[in-house]
This record gives structure tokens, C-alpha cells and sequence, in this order.
């Protein structure tokens, strides 16, 4: 099986002539993808569907000095990104009536309003990366202090060869698989697409992690890494965002998150179980100290890690594995205090963390429907196949 993984190369080697080039045709790139999205929403508000090749009436009609290639190319990410946002609002409404046939009424409501929002908030660009197929570019070898010269072409304007250097990421990639014929193309930098066949272990354990704010990898082995995030977070909380500082300690905290990942040691391991987490913070108060915990960098990390080490990775629903005891199955609100974790029903404490990393590592059975009522009083939670013990239920 192959799976797609990118690595940015940054343009700062170009000149100010070359990145002048770069930046006028995403600018230019930008506000034809925005008329296509105006098109393309209205024509979806009447019920027409969103298609990525249009006719030429559709795609004319406005002045660009853009290739008839590279319109092309804008109005096929246009109709994804009209899609994706539709799509969201499609999901959640088919997740409202799934909750309202529950019985979750109130849930419901709230994810009906959320659907509607996203039906009329027609997609705004602020930024773009334009995403560019062989037609536009070609890869050159280096000379002298460079690895690579991207050659980009058929944009508009005039031809431009932008020096690149490979880096420990990038050749990674390039020796565990090939680069493909796409990119994506900033201001600052140009992503490169790798197909990477993964390789698979015969053998070996299930890992649990445990992700969180204040020790970044709990592990079902019991280790513990990365103590120090919360403390980053803190100090990002204080910098006044899109400042220079605020960007030193978000560059700070991504360094710290992949130096924790890089640390795992997977030998011995077949299957990595991680929590999937989803909307951490929605419909919640939320701390500056929070917003700036980043998962997506946390799981993108992890997911890089297992592919290079042939791990399978497993995202896992982390409902009440929290709140159970990983001795007996016993789940109860009660349970969990802070990061301390003390099961109400056989005494069993550990550090909460570490209990809920057990948790996942494990392969336990559905969930009773009325689990969130239920948490209050407990109920017992086994293993899949694994018969109920009397003095756990009884508790």
C-alpha cells in the first residue's frame, strides 16, 4: 500500500527578481480562484452540481493575464475548496439527524445551526497555495550550492528556475519512495508530494499514546514524554499573535513536539493506537493557553514516525478512556481527578494519563448507547469477548 506524504522547501535562496515573479502570479492565482468560487457557490445555490472542468462561459468573462492552463488549474481548486465546504456542512447535518433520532436534542440543534452557517458562509481567500501539476514545472539538478532548481513556467508570466535545497526531511522521503508530479506553490515555500510504499512488521505489540497539554506522549509502556509543552503553550499564550516573537515560539513548541516524537522507540512495536481527537475545542471555553495546543502537528508527527519505522498506525475514539480503569473495566466520571486517576470500584490508582494510554492500547467492546448517563453512576466496560466479572458489575 502506498500512502502520499509532502516536504516544504523554502524559496528564501531566490532573488528578489524571482520571488517578485512567484508572488504576482499567486496574487493574480488568488483573485481568479475567488471569482471561480463566487461562480461556482452561486451556481451550487441553485442547485447546480460543482464540477472542476466548466465551460468556456463560465471561465471567461474577467480579465487575467493567467495561462489558459493556469485558469484551469484555479478553477479545479476552486470546486474542491466549494465542495469541502459544503461537505462539512452535509456531514453535520447528517450527524444532527443521527443525534436527534437518539433522542439528543439539544446536540441536535446546536450541529442544525452549524450546518446552516457553513451552507452560507461562502469560502473567502486570504492566502492561497496554488497547486500545480507537471504541466507547469520541471525538476532540474543543482549546480554549485544547490540541490534542486524548480523551473516554473506556462503561469503567465515570464519563466523563473528558484534554487532549492534538499534537507534531512526531504531526502527521507526521497529514499523511501518517489516524488510525484504535483506541487504546491507559496510565497515562502514550495511543497514536494512523495508516493511511499509502507512497509509492514510480521510481528510485534500494541502501543498506546495518550496525547496531552501537559506530558505530550503517554505511553501505554508505562514512559512518559515530553514534560515541558504546557510550559511552551504558556509562553505562546503571552506573545501578541503574528509578531516575531509569537512566531519564535510557535516555531519553539513544533521543534519540541517532533524532537518528543522522534524520541518514541517503536522497536518491537506493530500497531501504534492513538486517540483521534475531534473538535477539541468546540462549543467550549476556551484558555489562550489551549488554543495553542496544537494536535494536528502532534498526530502529523506521529504519523511520519510510524510510516518510517513500518508501524500501523490506529486512530482510536477516545470516549471514557479516561474515566476507565484499565485493571477492571470499571468507567465512572468519578474516577478521573486532574492527573490523578483512583478507580472507585478496585482501588487501582496510577497517573491519569498512563491509565487512559492502557486504555487505548486495548481492544474493548462497543459502548452501551446511554454511556454519557451512565458515566455518572458507572458501568462496566470489557475487553471485546471478555465476559462481565461479578464483583466489577456489582460495583
Amino acid at each position: 500500500m502506498k500512502f502520499v506524504l509532502s516536504s516544504q522547501a523554502t524559496l528564501k535562496f531566490s532573488n528578489e527578481g524571482k520571488l517578485k515573479v512567484v508572488s504576482d502570479f499567486l496574487e493574480e492565482y488568488k483573485r481568479v480562484t475567488q471569482i471561480y468560487v463566487d461562480k461556482l457557490w452561486l451556481a451550487a445555490s441553485q442547485g447546480v452540481k460543482t464540477r472542476s472542468l466548466m465551460p468556456k462561459s463560465f471561465t471567461e468573462g474577467f480579465m487575467t493575464f493567467l495561462s489558459a492552463r493556469a485558469k484551469q488549474a484555479a478553477c479545479k481548486q476552486a470546486a474542491g475548496i466549494v465542495k469541502g465546504t459544503l461537505g462539512e456542512a452535509r456531514n453535520l447535518s447528517k450527524l444532527a439527524r443521527f443525534h436527534r433520532k437518539k433522542g439528543n436534542l439539544k446536540y441536535s440543534e446546536k450541529l442544525e445551526k452549524r450546518a446552516a452557517n457553513k451552507k452560507m458562509s461562502k469560502p473567502l481567500l486570504k492566502t492561497i497555495e496554488a497547486q500545480l501539476d507537471n504541466r507547469f514545472f520541471r525538476i532540474e539538478k543543482g549546480l554549485n550550492t544547490f540541490d534542486l532548481w524548480l523551473v516554473l513556467g506556462s503561469t503567465g508570466l515570464s519563466r523563473v528556475s528558484l534554487p532549492i535545497k534538499k534537507h534531512a526531511h526531504f531526502n527521507s522521503l526521497a529514499a523511501q519512495g518517489t516524488i510525484m508530479n504535483s506541487i504546491r506553490l507559496s510565497k515562502k515555500g514550495v511543497t514536494f508530494c512523495f508516493a511511499v510504499q509502507k512497509p509492514d512488521k510480521a510481528d510485534g505489540k500494541t502501543l498506546g499514546v495518550d496525547i496531552g497539554a501537559n506530558s505530550t506522549l503517554s505511553l501505554s509502556d508505562g514512559t512518559q514524554i515530553g514534560l515541558n509543552l504546557d510550559a511552551l503553550c504558556e509562553k505562546l499564550s503571552r506573545r501578541d499573535k503574528g509578531s516575531k516573537g509569537f512566531r519564535r515560539s510557535q516555531k519553539e513548541r513544533e521543534n519540541y513536539i517532533r524532537q518528543a516524537v522522534n524520541s518514541l522507540d517503536l522497536s518491537g512495536v506493530k500497531i501504534l493506537r492513538v486517540e483521534d481527537i475531534k473538535h477539541l475545542r468546540r462549543g467550549k471555553a476556551t484558555t489562550r493557553k489551549l488554543s495553542h495546543w496544537s494536535y494536528r502537528v502532534l498526530l502529523n508527527a506521529l504519523e511520519a514516525k510510524a510510516l518510517r519505522e513500518g508501524v500501523l498506525l490506529e486512530k482510536v475514539n477516545p470516549a471514557f478512556t479516561s474515566q476507565r480503569c484499565s485493571q477492571c473495566g470499571w468507567v465512572r466520571k468519578g474516577n478521573r481527578s486532574g492527573e490523578r486517576f483512583k478507580c472507585c470500584a478496585c482501588s487501582h490508582e496510577q497517573n491519569a494519563d498512563l491509565n487512559a494510554a492502557t486504555n487505548i492500547s486495548l481492544y474493548l467492546g462497543r459502548l452501551p448507547q446511554n454511556a454519557s448517563a451512565a458515566s455518572k453512576s458507572g458501568f462496566y466496560w470489557p475487553r471485546n469477548n471478555e465476559p462481565i466479572v461479578r464483583c466489577a458489575r456489582k460495583a
